[in-house]
C-alpha cells in the first residue's frame, strides 16, 4: 500500500512539474517584426488639426497686426 501512495505521489508530481515548465518550453509568440519605414504615418485627423494650427495662428498674427496699425 505503501509503494503505491509513493507512485502516486510521484505521479502527480511529474504531471505538475511538466505543467509548470510547459509555458517556458512552448514559446509560441514571434519576435519583434522590423520597424516600418514611416513610424507615424499621418492621417486624415493629424492634417486636419495640423490645418486647424495653422488657421489660428495666422488670425491671431492678423488680429495682433491690425491692432498695431
Amino acid at each position: 500500500m505503501n509503494n503505491r501512495c509513493n507512485h502516486k505521489v510521484l505521479f502527480h508530481v511529474l504531471v505538475m512539474a511538466i505543467v509548470m515548465c510547459l509555458p517556458v518550453l512552448v514559446q509560441a509568440q514571434p519576435g519583434d517584426p522590423d520597424p516600418p519605414g514611416d513610424p507615424v504615418p499621418f492621417t486624415g485627423i493629424e492634417w486636419l488639426i495640423a490645418a486647424g494650427g495653422a488657421l489660428g495662428g495666422y488670425n491671431i498674427f492678423r488680429r495682433n497686426r491690425k491692432q498695431k496699425d
